[in-house]
């Protein structure tokens, strides 16, 4: 669920990014929109002033784990989430683990949590948020496996 989620790209700290709040360190925990992205595309003027080597996405691994041991919870791609997105649903629903199992209409939308190697430094943190359709391709959206263990 994107609540599931939210706890495990926080890393057990109460902060909009686990390793606090200081953006010049962006670049050392995630792959986000950075000066060898903006190299490419001129467009994005507003570049975290950083360069990693990629582009778009990079290998798992490129960048600081979490306090959990995850990596690219806040980067590299946005992560789907099994919840339909309603933008007001938080401020309805019970605190502890939430899910929205219920589409809205016929084109409901899914979450999109972090943020991803094209985000600007508002968008990497573990609130952000967004809908999207559940059949759209694009480069920025992926999924996490996860294994639990008994």
């Amino acid at each position: 669920t994107e609540a599931q989620w939210e706890f495990a790209a926080q890393g057990g700290m109460n902060s909009p990014r686990y390793w606090g709040k200081d953006d010049s360190l962006l670049g050392e925990y995630e792959n986000v929109l950075d000066l060898s992205a903006a190299e490419k595309v001129t467009r994005w003027r507003n570049a975290i002033k950083v360069k990693d080597g990629y582009f778009v996405t990079a290998p798992v691994g490129s960048y600081k784990p979490n306090p959990f041991g995850l990596h690219d919870m806040l980067g590299n791609v946005q992560e789907m989430c099994r919840d339909y997105f309603d933008p007001k649903y938080y401020q309805s629903q019970a605190a502890s683990n939430p899910f929205n199992s219920k589409p809205t209409d016929r084109n409901a939308l899914r979450v999109l949590r972090g943020g991803s190697w094209d985000c600007y430094r508002h968008e990497i943190r573990a609130a952000y948020r967004v809908g999207v359709r559940y059949n759209r391709g694009y480069e920025g959206i992926g999924f996490r496996l996860v294994r639990e263990e008994n």
